[in-house]
């Protein structure tokens, strides 16, 4: 990816498909929730800066997996809620979406069609089908 310094990009995947004409870059947090220290964050906002979009992140809660639970959403709910408030220091704008029986639309595959690119973390060791 043009326009990221060697130190970010090193941390993009080189099969990535190219940046769009689009309207924003949004970062798709998933395993990093955090606003510093977060290489992904920095890729996106870097990116939007070559591009001359704005950027923003993007957080989603499904509530249809394995072990969900009232106690473990609260916590993540929490760091959301930390999250946007470290972003909004930044100037950063943060969309929180919340699966549930009303609202399970795809918010994201509509908001990435408008989109220049989708940047997001990976989980740095597999996921247990257990």
């Amino acid at each position: 990816m043009t326009g990221l310094p060697p130190h970010l990009q090193e941390r993009v995947d080189p099969s990535a498909p190219p940046a769009r004409p689009g309207e924003y870059v949004i970062y798709w947090v998933r395993h990093a929730v955090r606003a510093t220290e977060n290489p992904a964050l920095d890729v996106a906002l870097s990116m939007a800066e070559a591009l001359r979009v704005p950027c923003f992140v993007h957080f989603e809660l499904p509530e249809l997996y394995r072990f969900a639970s009232d106690r473990h959403h609260t916590f993540i709910l929490e760091g959301a809620r930390a999250l946007q408030s470290a972003l909004k220091e930044r100037t950063i704008g943060c969309v929180v979406h919340v699966h549930r029986p009303s609202s399970r639309t795809a918010a994201l595959l509509e908001l990435a069609r408008r989109a220049s690119l989708v940047v997001t973390d990976v989980m740095p060791v597999p996921q247990s089908s257990k």
